[in-house]
């Protein structure tokens, strides 16, 4: 089995729990932290090669953190693609269309695997439902079209 590789933006909070969570729920991995703070990331190094050896679990539990609990569900993502097993989970990805509105990421329902995140299924909606996903759509679509004009 090929050694996994993952790579780890951003290793503030949110990051460097991602990046502990899954060195510990995946041995052996290669786990690559990127950050624009480079003695932030060179710490969290640090941090992972501790939590490694000594299988930091307890670092997890009982943090009242939320960041603990979105590494956790990273975790098993991370898990799912490495493993190449069926997590069906809600997770947002780009689509190529929802309701009319091209290219926008929404969470749904997804299979993810080793050859990434697939659409489960599109769920049965009414009319007033679908009517409130366009819209969600549509604001989603907006916001992330005048991030991308920003830069």
């Amino acid at each position: 089995m090929r050694q996994p590789k993952i790579v780890i933006v951003g290793a503030g909070p949110v990051g460097g729990s991602a990046a502990r969570c899954a060195a510990v729920s995946i041995p052996g991995a290669k786990i690559v932290v990127a950050d624009v703070a480079r003695a932030r990331a060179e710490r969290r190094v640090l941090d992972l090669a501790h939590a490694a050896a000594s299988r930091g679990r307890n670092r997890f539990y009982g943090k009242g953190a939320t960041h603990y609990g979105i590494a956790s569900a990273i975790g098993r993502i991370c898990q799912a693609i490495v493993h190449n097993t069926d997590l069906i989970l809600t997770v947002g990805i780009v689509h190529p269309e929802v309701e009319g509105v091209p290219d926008v990421s929404l969470s749904l329902p997804m299979v993810i695997n080793g050859s990434g995140a697939h659409l489960l299924a599109y769920p049965e909606l009414s009319s007033a439902e679908r009517e409130a996903l366009q819209c969600s759509a549509q604001i989603v679509k907006a916001a992330t079209d005048s991030l991308l004009l920003a830069r």
